[in-house]
């Protein structure tokens, strides 16, 4: 009898054990970290296991966030104005489910730079584009005049590049073959990933290693025609996968050797491109004649525009030539407007509350997203240290500066333009310590 009830429970315990496959959560509702910055923070609210839309408060500390009632899988919450360097609590409330989750804003960055007095390269020319390894090593590129033996700019002798060793600089001819010739083009741009890996745009593809060149020409290739633009400006993932823009809207794929022009959906000027990765890259620019200005987005399959100012009312009518990011889901512009946001997520266009910024800008680099600098005419150069934005007063010139590009690191800053003496632009380089 003793051994029967014994079986029996045996079995009754094996049934009440057996695993059906269907387990549910015993708390359906997930609070997890999207972004933090120095003043924000994203959260993603996702409810598992199939579970019915329900209505979520969302506090910080003991202060409610938002209340929101979450009809998808899973939901972002974006906090803003927190301090930076600071820490926070996240509770997440759906009935009886709770979950939390806790923060540490970022810390800002210093605003203080000792710039340097600014390098002359040249009697006249400008430098359109700069790259930093280290303060030891970096380029400046654009078309530089050196003086003749009677002090006047030999226009018969051109050069267009300069190496900076951290001592002095070595101006250089960058020379590619055209149709026989050698010739030393005016350069645009230039991207590299290591110091014997450049790649340079002369309105056409260049690369090199630093001392041997070999220069594209896509239309003698065909895969331009005399309808399509110069490129200005280029943005690669590594040596076999980049993408070049320029003018008329051209943009070029070059991927493992094999060129391709890819279709922009626009004629505008392009004068900048960024990305991420392969499926998350943008490029903008503005025409100087009509002011029709775009911003494009590739998404590993075709370009599509993210926005364009026809019609657009004037509070929302921008021109924009530069593009920055560090992250998919928004980008930093600036241009003829104050400096602006694209939150992917909703494709709102926000202004970035800079004051500062008087002068249209030509170029927004940065570290990070509390990083971030912007330069433009009359030598206007503002940073964004996560927190607020400072304008550098000692690089100010209204009269003569004109500053084209910028290339920050932890610890060294290069910007590249011109200085107006009165009579022709002559080419500077500043040096910014940390």
């Amino acid at each position: 009898m003793s051994k029967k009830l014994f079986v029996i429970v045996l079995a009754l315990l094996f049934l009440c054990c057996k695993d059906d496959g269907i387990t549910p959560p015993t708390n359906p509702l997930q609070l997890t970290v999207e972004d933090v910055s120095c003043v924000e923070a994203t959260l993603k609210i996702s409810l598992a296991g199939g579970q019915a839309s329900r209505t979520v408060t969302v506090k910080r500390n003991d202060s409610v966030v938002t209340t929101i009632t979450l009809t998808t899988v899973d939901t972002l919450v974006t906090d803003v104005n927190l301090q930076p360097k600071n820490t926070y609590t996240y509770t997440a409330n759906a009935g009886s489910w709770k979950t939390s989750v806790q923060i540490t804003t970022l810390d800002t960055t210093s605003h203080t730079i000792h710039w340097q007095a600014p390098d002359t390269l040249g009697v006249y020319g400008l430098i359109r584009d700069v790259w930093v390894f280290s303060r030891d090593n970096a380029w400046a590129v654009g078309e530089i005049i050196l003086p003749d033996s009677t002090g006047k700019p030999d226009m018969s002798n051109p050069y267009n590049a300069a190496h900076w060793d951290g001592n002095k600089w070595e101006i250089k001819k960058i020379t590619v073959n055209f149709h026989g010739n050698i010739i030393t083009p005016p350069l645009n741009g230039i991207f590299a990933f290591s110091q014997t890996d450049i790649w340079l745009s002369s309105g056409v593809p260049v690369h090199g290693n630093g001392d041997v060149w070999t220069q594209y020409h896509l239309y003698d290739m065909g895969v331009l025609s005399s309808n399509d633009g110069s490129i200005n400006k280029l943005w690669g993932i590594n040596s076999s996968d980049l993408f070049f823009v320029g003018n008329k809207g051209t943009i070029v794929h070059y991927f493992n050797g094999t060129w391709t022009k890819m279709e922009s959906h626009t004629t505008v000027d392009l004068q900048d491109i960024w990305g991420i990765d392969n499926e998350h890259v943008w490029a903008t620019g503005t025409n100087i004649g009509d002011g029709h200005s775009v911003v494009l987005q590739y998404n590993g399959k075709q370009w599509t525009t993210i926005y364009d100012n026809t019609n657009k009312p004037p509070n929302e009518k921008f021109g924009f030539r530069s593009v920055w990011t560090d992250r998919i889901d928004k980008i930093f512009l600036v241009g003829d407007a104050y400096s602006s946001m694209i939150n992917l997520n909703t494709n709102k266009l926000q202004l970035l509350n800079n004051n500062l910024q008087k002068w249209v800008a030509t170029r927004i680099r940065a570290t990070n997203r509390r990083d971030i600098f912007q330069v433009g005419n009359a030598g206007e150069t503002i940073h964004f240290n996560g927190l607020n934005w400072h304008l550098y007063p000692e690089l100010f010139n209204a009269a003569s500066a004109r500053f084209f590009t910028i290339f920050p690191t932890n610890d060294f800053i290069f910007i590249g333009g011109y200085s107006y003496t009165g009579l022709n632009g002559i080419p500077i380089v500043i040096r910014g310590y940390r």
